[in-house]
């Protein structure tokens, strides 16, 4: 018994220190923000695409339409 407590509170221990950071204030996040690049991501869909899997679709795959999005895109850093 004592060494399933053991157990449990050896596993629990490091999940505590974990959480137990202090939270930023305000000011804190706001530099941190600050200092970050402009978020950009991968989520794309064609403008021709009524959603994400008529892009892949062979009738409507329209790839002149996605090389002058990613032209467009590349324009914008």
């Amino acid at each position: 018994m004592k060494k399933a407590i053991l157990l449990a509170l050896m596993l629990l221990l490091p999940a505590v220190g974990a959480n137990a950071a202090e939270r930023w204030t305000p000011e804190k996040a706001k530099a941190w923000w600050a200092g970050q690049k402009w978020p950009v991501g991968g989520n794309y869909i064609p403008s021709t695409a009524i959603n994400q899997l008529e892009m892949w679709q062979a009738d409507s795959f329209d790839a002149p339409r996605i090389e002058q999005e990613f032209t467009w895109a590349q324009g914008m850093e």
